[in-house]
């Protein structure tokens, strides 16, 4: 097998696996130890509530961070040596002894509970998700672009889909348990999170009515100094309450960056933030240089390229460099076109075609060459979909093939309405799926709406929401079903299954710079 297809196959399979891991089925919705009382250690220590959180994650969830740990460590070995991680990661934990030294005294609390080396669980925080490649759009509005007085953000999330390798057609929802879990640490915002805490944690929402919304970024300006995105995101988050104290935290640290354009493109990210004055703000950088967009006509609309930051400083590719990014371009554009022709008059049921449309605007291609809407290109509508894949195979173009599933489809999407302090979820493509609406202002101790409240009377709304209502704060949105380990082990093993089958044909592959 060449070099370039091992990096490839690796990649792929590594995305697949985070994908599953994402929405895992052996996490129950059972009580977690309790993280708000200071400890004593068996020197007679006290220990901070960071480390009892971290210390009370791994005794809860060890098997699923250790799946994690050895899935790493196994599948980065054809792409990075071992050394060179563990290098980068002791480096990193002296940023974060500066700049969050909260979060190490989680990360040690969870390292001393798995038995797991400190460094080799900061390697995984830093490097799992650089791994992934996404394509997603997402937006932000606010009164007066909004005709309801309501604040809301969307984000379409599009990765490669790993069922398609197993045979389970796109237009089957994803597992319901979603990890959707409340962050209640003493001192800190509380914050609604999506992934795995701590290793692969993304936080939408906090009790202050702060949001977030982001996008991946190839970009050839890199920097091993300071915050990864999601320690920025997750920092933010934990103790900020407006646009101006996220912009000003953001100044302020320096930011971590990885240089390339597909394969770790995840380790950067375009982001936009809102508050409850109605304020948003998008921000764009790379290692060393950053901008804020404080969102036109209250409108605010990102892709997976720079659209503000100076693209030769970024490095941030055009189609002439990288020809896959076309589609973020694409989508960019009809992003633009629909809200601004709809400004003013923006509500819920808008939010939910405008992340279901499938409609092409190439407008901000042109530029680039012969780029039309009757030629389509990957990973170019809103809703996405493999809209060439059945032709690439045809025509036996698997370079193609391959570059179109890596672009991805849009496997769920999610509006928030701040003011509400409410996410809904589509568990698939929106044009496909309904929207599941999940009330957070009970777990967040904030006034807000509650599925008890008869707002959502949907039986879906009151079993995913009564599921969520744990004294502790963190849970699954759906309990784990009869055998879910052994089904989980059973996917993943069919998805390794399926990578081992697309090996020969991986030989032709675009390479994974």
């Amino acid at each position: 097998m060449g070099k370039r297809t091992k990096k490839a196959m690796s990649a792929i399979l590594i995305a697949s696996l985070c994908v599953a891991f994402m929405f895992p089925l052996n996490v129950n919705a059972g009580e977690v130890p309790n993280t708000g009382e200071v400890g004593v250690g068996s020197a007679g220590e006290k220990l901070s509530a960071d480390y009892n959180y971290g210390f009370s994650l791994g005794e809860e969830f060890g098997d699923l961070y250790k799946t994690v740990d050895t899935t790493f460590w196994e599948k980065t070995n054809g792409i990075w040596e071992r050394t060179a991680l563990i290098e980068k990661a002791e480096k990193h934990i002296e940023m974060l002894k500066e700049y969050y030294p909260q979060r190490l005294e989680r990360l040690s609390g969870l390292s001393d509970a798995l038995g797991i080396p400190l460094v080799d669980i900061v390697a995984i925080t830093m490097f799992l998700p650089s791994l992934t490649r996404m394509g997603c759009t997402t937006t932000a509005l606010a009164p007066p672009a909004t005709n309801d007085g309501q604040i809301y953000t969307s984000w379409n999330m599009d990765v490669l889909d790993p069922l398609l390798l197993i045979g389970i057609p796109s237009r089957i929802p994803l597992p319901a348990n979603l990890v959707l879990f409340v962050q209640d640490i003493p001192g800190y915002n509380k914050c609604v999170v999506l992934g795995i805490p701590l290793i692969f944690g993304i936080d939408l929402l906090n009790d202050k009515g702060l949001t977030y919304v982001a996008n991946a970024i190839g970009m050839t300006d890199g920097s091993d100094e300071g915050l990864t995105d999601f320690e920025l995101n997750n920092l933010a988050m934990e103790t900020c309450s407006s646009v101006d104290d996220v912009v000003a935290l953001y100044e302020r640290t320096p930011k971590y960056s990885c240089a390339g354009y597909s394969a770790g493109i995840f380790m950067n990210m375009n982001t936009i933030w809102t508050d409850p004055s109605g304020n948003m703000v998008g921000i764009e950088h790379s290692g060393h240089h950053m901008v804020t967009h404080y969102g036109k006509d209250h409108i605010l609309a990102s892709t997976n390229h720079h659209q503000y930051l100076d693209r030769s400083l970024s490095g941030s590719p055009t189609p002439l460099e990288q020809k896959a990014i076309a589609g973020s371009y694409a989508r960019l554009g009809r992003a633009w076109e629909l809200l601004e022709d709809n400004c003013g008059e923006i509500d819920l049921d808008f939010m939910k075609s405008f992340t279901a449309d499938h409609e092409r605007n190439y407008t901000l291609l042109r530029e680039f060459g012969d780029y039309r809407e009757d030629k389509p290109v990957d990973d170019d509508t809103i809703c996405c979909h493999y809209w060439n894949m059945p032709g690439y195979l045809m025509n036996r173009d698997i370079g193609s093939a391959t570059d179109c599933f890596l672009a991805g489809t849009t496997i769920f999407s999610i509006i928030m309405q701040p003011d509400e302090f409410t996410i809904w979820f589509c568990p698939g493509r929106p044009c496909t799926f309904p929207y599941i609406p999940l009330y957070f202002a009970d777990l967040l101790g904030v006034e807000g709406p509650s599925y008890t409240s008869g707002v959502g009377p949907e039986p879906v709304t009151q079993i995913a929401n009564g599921l969520l209502g744990l004294e502790n704060g963190l849970a699954s949105l759906l309990t784990s079903i009869p055998f879910a380990t052994e089904i989980k082990s059973s996917i993943s093993i069919c998805i390794i299954t399926g990578m081992k089958v697309l090996i020969p044909i991986l030989e032709k592959i675009i390479p994974v710079r």
